[in-house]
């Protein structure tokens, strides 16, 4: 069986008029532009681009494509644009600054002016520790500040006339704000004054120009959608729209305002939902999976064609890679644009969700994927895997981790992921609940899941492996050290191991998050340093293997170096994989794919015993 062998996209955009979507992918063996008509027809290469595309936007007049680029992984995101008749492509920014169009990591902002004529996006040119807003003039190419940050600030949405421009601040992922900038006269006003946390997503300007359409979490503990009055009388007043007890992950609104859709996010699926003349309806008839991701995370989004009916977004399931997704909403049906998973094999189990009680009250929800066969007889083995953030949200999706549950499920080992406290998903209080509080809660947690495994009938408990990236990693060096007992073997990618050192080498733009969501390096070392699992290094035994990008901006590869080498010097088994031209993530197609393979490999082999050689591809 072979489930290495995928395209994986990552955004996409679609045309002006409709006809067609731009989108980055790796088909072919690198990741490029590629194009696909809408009303069906093979996807082509499209036009060329810098090194390691990472987000593709068409100008609204269609003469010309942004791509933000991210050379060697290590996060200094550049911009170009592509002439859409030439191909050829003009550099607007420079080496060794980090520029965004958006909030990194996510898609769905619109930084190009609806007239064409200016482009918004942020830079820390003037201090790597803030983002400053600027405006480009696209026919003169002269530049200006806009807003000159104390925090990160990104540009969102022009208003339909081209002169208000919608400027997020990200203080956290909990605590946003919203401000509108007039580009000519450059008075800012602050929409949002709030108490409390609160998230904060422009979806869309109204027809009229009086408000934007936004999601959020404003005195609610999810994400709801609202129009936000920005022109009126009372700017920052909020007329609710959709106020579900669960977050709308994504929204989208047609050019002339009467249709408006969005995707619920109902235990980590997708429901989408559909508002217009005729009324309010779900759209009952689609294949079960996710559509959008919160706020347009990882490129998941909604777009909508000029003609108010078909719906592009990306679709993945647990048992299948992501595809590009056309959606009829007049009719309620869906297919694909792209095959990226034509070359995979069918996934051999979906999940069930679970609910496992944990410390102090808390529930954790959690996916459970059981392999075929595994029916209370023999028992099998089971991986804890942990998802990264750690207020990101593990879903019944193809994602960069979820891609290995198959494979291990077809050999026979079941995986729970569950969504620990700090998830994002269950609302505003369970997602705030990491906060400064990494390695204790958490640990809870994962005890718990441990706990949970070790009463089902089917699950070995004495052949349980943990694996986990980024955030995740940091749970899987915590599992091991913390609860050594519990594993047979372990798998971390670029995970924090000391919480000082992670407190002190973040990017300079997290800094001022820092001490409210890891805590002070000074202040708060007595706990940081009781959360880190290097300081239990020692009482590590399971078979470790760590997976490192040499040019990781986020987690210094120092802290997987002091880890390793302790272990080492121990004598325990611990292999070190340190991968270079790649950071925070593997952007290279076969890179990818060979971590994957060492890592099930490496999981497979220590928990049945099968020899390399003979595991699944």
């Amino acid at each position: 069986m072979t489930f290495h062998d995928f395209d994986r996209i990552s955004t996409f955009s679609l045309h002006p008029g409709g006809e067609r979507v731009l989108y980055t992918c790796d088909a072919g063996g690198e990741s490029g532009l590629w194009e696909v008509p809408v009303d069906g027809g093979p996807p082509a290469r499209a036009y060329p681009a810098a090194q390691r595309p990472e987000l593709c936007l068409w100008r609204p007049d269609g003469r010309a494509i942004l791509v933000n680029t991210d050379p060697g992984g290590a996060e200094n995101y550049q911009l170009t644009e592509v002439d859409a008749a030439t191909g050829s492509v003009s550099p607007l920014s420079r080496p060794g600054v980090r520029y965004e169009v958006g909030i990194p990591y996510h898609a769905g902002s619109a930084p190009y002016s609806p007239d064409s004529a200016r482009l918004a996006y942020s830079s820390n040119a003037r201090d790597p520790a803030v983002f400053d807003v600027r405006v480009r003039d696209l026919d003169s190419g002269a530049e200006r500040t806009v807003l000159a940050g104390d925090d990160r600030y990104f540009p969102m949405r022009w208003s339909p006339d081209s002169e208000l421009l919608l400027i997020l601040r990200l203080h956290q992922n909990t605590e946003q704000d919203l401000f509108a900038c007039h580009v000519g006269t450059g008075e800012v006003r602050h929409l949002t004054p709030h108490e409390g946390p609160a998230i904060y997503w422009p979806v869309a300007w109204s027809h009229d120009g009086r408000g934007c359409y936004v999601l959020t979490s404003q005195g609610r503990e999810f994400t709801g959608l609202a129009l936000l009055e920005v022109t009126g009388s009372e700017p920052g007043r909020l007329e609710w729209i959709a106020a579900p007890g669960c977050d709308i992950d994504a929204a989208v609104v047609s050019a002339d305002g009467g249709r408006l859709a969005w995707a619920c996010n109902a235990d980590g699926w997708s429901e989408l939902q559909v508002r217009d003349a005729g009324g309010e309806r779900v759209l009952t008839g689609l294949p079960r999976g996710v559509y959008a991701e919160r706020q347009g995370f990882g490129g998941a989004m909604l777009e909508l064609a000029p003609d108010g009916r078909t719906l592009i977004c990306l679709r993945s399931t647990a048992t299948a890679p992501t595809e590009l997704f056309a959606i009829d909403l007049d009719t309620g049906s869906g297919r694909p644009l792209t095959r990226c998973g034509a070359r995979t094999s069918p996934g051999v189990a979906e999940p069930e969700v679970v609910r496992i009680p944990s410390g102090g009250g808390v529930t954790i929800p959690a996916f459970l994927y059981r392999p075929p066969g595994a029916d209370g007889g023999a028992r099998v083995p089971v991986v804890l895997s942990v998802h990264g953030g750690p207020e990101g949200q593990e879903r019944p999706d193809w994602g960069w981790t979820n891609s290995l549950y198959q494979p291990l499920l077809a050999a026979g080992v079941g995986v729970l992921a569950p969504n620990i406290r700090g998830s994002s998903g269950y609302g505003i209080s369970y997602q705030r609940l990491i906060y400064r509080d990494w390695g204790f809660g958490d640990v809870r947690d994962f005890a718990a899941c441990v706990d949970y495994l070790r009463g089902l009938d089917w699950a070995d408990p004495r052949r349980l492996g943990v694996f986990g990236g980024s955030y995740g990693g940091f749970a899987a060096l915590s599992c091991l050290a913390r609860m050594p007992e519990a594993w047979r073997v372990g798998v971390e990618l670029f995970g924090p191991a000391d919480l000082i050192h992670d407190a002190r080498t973040v990017p300079p733009h997290w800094r001022h998050r820092v001490r409210g969501w890891l805590g002070d390096p000074d202040d708060d070392a007595t706990a940081l340093r009781a959360g880190s699992p290097l300081g239990y290094a020692d009482r590590i035994t399971a078979p470790l293997l760590v997976i490192h990008g040499a040019n990781d901006a986020r987690v210094s590869p120092a802290a997987s170096d002091a880890v390793v080498a302790r272990l080492r010097e121990l004598g325990r088994e611990v292999e070190y994989m340190v991968i270079e031209g790649e950071g925070h993530g593997f952007a290279d197609r076969e890179t990818f794919a060979r971590v994957q393979r060492r890592a099930i490999d490496w999981l497979l082999t220590h928990l049945k015993g099968i020899p390399e050689a003979k595991t699944a591809s």
